[in-house]
C-alpha cells in the first residue's frame, strides 16, 4: 500500500478511535474514582470496554466508508472504462465482474473487444480477449474525476486479427480501431486518464486468420513482456517514453524504444530492432500466406529489421521513417533451382508522403545485386525502380550444384529500369532492360532448350557440329504495358546461333520469332558478310515460339516473307 494512502487510512482509523473513546467515557459516571479496593479484574474490565467499543465503532465506520461504498466504486470504474472505450474505440467493450480492492487496485474479469463481422451480417468477432485485467491506479477513484491508471497487467490476453475475407485482407476491428476525434476536444483526454508506467503481458497469444480455405492461422504463443513507460519531456501533453523487449526465442526477439503521444496517436521510434529466424520449423509463427511461400520455396535465413522515425497511426503515409532490413545466410528455391543469399540489405525511407528504396545491396550467386526505387504513396501510386546485376553465376542456381555440375552455367549481368502505376503494373508498365551472358552453357535454359531442340535436329540432318566451348547471349527489351517486348535476342551456343524478337506477356504467354540454325551460326562467325547472308536466310526459314513459359510451342515456317509471283 502506498505510504501516503496508508497514512490516510490510519488517520481515518484514529478519528474513529477518538470518537469511540469519547463516547465510551461519556457513559462512565462523572466522578468515578478508582481506589485501592477495586480489584485488578475490574480495572481490566473497565479498560477493555472502551477498547472493544473503539474497535467495533472503527470497524463499522470503515465498513460504511469502504465496504458498502465499494460497490459504488466498482460501478464507477466500470462506467469510466466503458465511457473511454465508446469515446475512443470503434469496437465495443464487454466486461465481466469488476472487483475494487481498496485503495488503488481494480480487477476486471473477461474483458473483450467486439467488432462487427462484415462477412457475416449480424455476427461479431472478439478481436481482443483478456482473462483478467488488473488496473493499478495512481490515486483513489473519486466520483466526478477520471480514473488515473498507472499500471496495467493483462493476464492471458488473446489478440485475434481476422481478415474480412480471402479477397480483402483488412483485419476486422483493427483497420478502424480508433475513432477520429472531431474538432471539439473530448471531455476527457487519454493523457488525463492513462498515467501508465508499466504494462505487463502474461502468457499472451496472438492469432492471425486470413480466412484462406485450407490455410492454418498464424499463432504466436508464450508472449511475456513488460512495457516500461515514463512521461516524456516536451511542451505538448500526452507524450510517453516507451521501452519494451519482446522475445520468443529462438524464433524472434524485438526491442523497441521511443515515445508515443496518446492524444494525437503519433508513435516515434528511437529505434525499433527485430530479429527473426526464418525457416520451416518456425513457419507457423508467420502469416498463412507467407507460410505457403516459405514451404514451397524453402525460404530460410536470419532477418534483422531496424527502424527509426515518426508514424501517425491514423495516417501511416504521412510517416517520416527510415528502416533497414538485413537478411543473412538466406536461401530461396524454385523447382530444380535455388538462390543462396549470402547477404541482402535494403534501406527504405518515408517523407512527404513519398517512399524511397535508397539502397538495395545483395551478395548472391557469386555476384552482386544493387537497386534503388521511388514510390508516391498517395493515389495514383506511381513508382520507378532501377536494378543492376553484376557477374551472377548461373551454375550456382542449381539445387544440387554442390554434388556436381548444374544444367547450365554462365556469368550474367543486367540493367533494368522501370516505372508506372504500382496498382496496375501488369497492364501499364514502362521501362527498358538489357541482359548479357558470357562463359555460359545455355542449351538447357527453359524455353531456349525447346527452341534449340528443333534447330538441333536440322543441324544434325546436315551433319553440322560445333566445338565451341562456351555460349553467349545478349538481350534488349522494353516494358510495354502488359508485356516485355524483346527487340533483340542474340545467342551463340554450342548447338546453334540464333537471333529474334517478340513478346513475353506478364501472364506468361509467348509470341516470338527466331531465325536459327547452321546458317545463322555462320552469320555470327563471319561478321558483315554473315549479316548479308542472314538477311537472305531470314526470308527463307523462321521459328515461331508460342504457348506459355511452362509449355512453349515451337513451329517452323519456311519462307515466311517470300512472295511468289505466280
Amino acid at each position: 500500500m502506498h505510504a501516503t494512502r496508508r497514512g490516510e487510512y490510519w488517520e481515518t482509523y484514529d478519528r474513529c478511535t477518538s470518537l469511540a473513546t469519547a463516547a465510551t467515557l461519556a457513559l462512565l459516571p462523572g466522578r468515578m474514582v478508582l481506589t485501592e479496593p477495586v480489584t485488578i479484574m475490574k480495572r481490566k474490565l473497565i479498560i477493555a470496554v472502551p477498547v472493544a467499543l473503539v474497535v467495533l465503532l472503527a470497524g463499522v465506520v470503515l465498513f460504511v466508508i469502504y465496504g458498502t461504498g465499494s460497490a459504488v466504486v466498482q460501478r464507477w470504474i466500470g462506467d469510466q472504462l466503458g465511457t473511454l472505450a465508446s469515446q475512443y474505440l470503434n469496437p465495443r467493450l464487454s466486461m465481466g465482474a469488476v472487483r475494487y480492492q481498496y485503495p488503488l487496485r481494480a480487477i476486471v474479469d473477461d474483458v473483450r473487444l467486439l467488432a462487427d463481422d462484415p462477412a457475416r451480417p449480424g455476427a461479431t468477432i472478439d478481436i481482443l480477449v483478456v482473462k483478467r485485467l488488473t488496473l493499478q491506479m495512481a490515486e483513489i477513484p473519486r466520483r466526478g474525476q477520471p480514473l488515473r491508471i498507472q499500471k496495467l497487467i493483462l493476464d492471458h490476453p488473446e489478440i485475434r486479427a481476422v481478415s474480412v475475407g480471402e479477397t480483402d485482407a483488412s483485419p476486422i476491428g483493427y483497420s478502424d480501431l480508433l475513432k477520429r476525434q472531431s474538432a471539439a476536444q473530448p471531455a476527457v483526454k487519454l493523457s488525463d486518464v492513462f498515467q501508465i508506467r508499466v504494462l505487463e503481458v502474461v502468457d499472451g497469444l496472438m492469432v492471425y486468420d486470413p480466412r484462406i480455405p485450407g490455410a492454418k492461422p498464424m499463432e504466436i504463443d508464450q508472449i511475456n513482456c513488460s512495457l516500461n513507460v515514463q512521461p516524456a519531456e516536451g511542451t505538448e501533453a500526452g507524450w510517453y517514453a516507451i521501452e519494451m523487449d519482446l522475445a520468443r526465442k529462438p524464433v524472434y526477439a524485438t526491442h523497441f524504444s521511443g515515445r508515443v503521444n496518446i492524444n494525437s496517436m503519433v508513435v516515434e521510434v528511437q529505434p525499433l530492432r527485430m530479429e527473426l529466424r526464418v525457416g520451416r520449423e518456425q513457419d507457423h509463427y508467420l502469416p498463412p500466406q507467407i507460410q505457403g511461400i516459405l514451404k514451397e520455396h524453402e525460404v530460410s535465413g536470419e532477418l534483422v529489421v531496424e527502424a527509426s522515425g515518426s508514424v501517425p497511426i491514423h495516417d501511416w503515409r504521412a510517416a517520416s521513417l527510415k528502416a533497414q532490413m538485413t537478411l543473412t545466410r538466406g536461401n530461396f528455391a524454385a523447382g530444380d533451382n535455388h538462390l543462396p543469399i549470402d547477404r541482402f540489405q535494403a534501406v527504405w525511407t518515408m517523407a512527404d508522403r513519398h517512399g524511397a528504396l535508397e539502397k538495395l545491396d545483395s551478395d548472391l550467386l557469386g555476384g552482386k545485386l544493387e537497386g534503388t526505387g521511388q514510390v508516391a504513396l498517395d493515389a495514383p501510386v506511381n513508382g520507378c525502380f532501377g536494378l543492376t546485376l553484376t557477374n551472377i553465376r548461373l551454375e550456382q542456381c542449381f539445387r544440387n550444384a554442390s554434388g556436381g555440375e548444374g544444367k547450365y552455367q554462365g556469368a550474367m549481368s543486367a540493367q533494368i529500369d522501370g516505372h508506372g502505376p504500382l496498382d496496375d503494373a501488369l497492364t501499364q508498365s514502362q521501362g527498358i532492360g538489357t541482359i548479357h551472358i558470357v562463359d555460359g552453357r545455355l542449351v538447357q535454359l527453359p524455353v531456349l532448350s525447346d527452341l534449340l531442340a528443333v534447330v538441333g535436329k536440322a543441324m544434325k540432318a546436315i551433319n553440322i557440329s560445333s566445338d565451341r566451348p562456351t555460349d553467349t547471349a545478349d538481350l534488349a527489351f522494353t516494358f510495354e504495358g502488359n508485356r516485355l517486348h524483346f527487340n533483340k535476342v542474340h545467342a551463340l551456343t554450342a548447338l546453334a546461333a540464333l537471333h529474334g524478337d517478340g513478346d513475353i506477356y506478364f501472364d506468361s504467354r509467348l509470341n516470338m520469332v527466331f531465325n536459327a540454325g547452321p546458317l545463322e551460326r555462320l552469320e555470327s562467325l563471319i561478321g558483315t558478310a554473315g549479316s548479308i547472308l542472314g538477311t537472305v536466310t531470314d526470308e527463307v526459314m523462321a521459328y515461331t515460339l508460342t504457348g506459355t513459359l511452362k509449355d512453349p510451342k515451337v513451329n517452323v515456317k519456311v519462307a515466311p516473307n517470300l512472295k511468289v509471283p505466280w
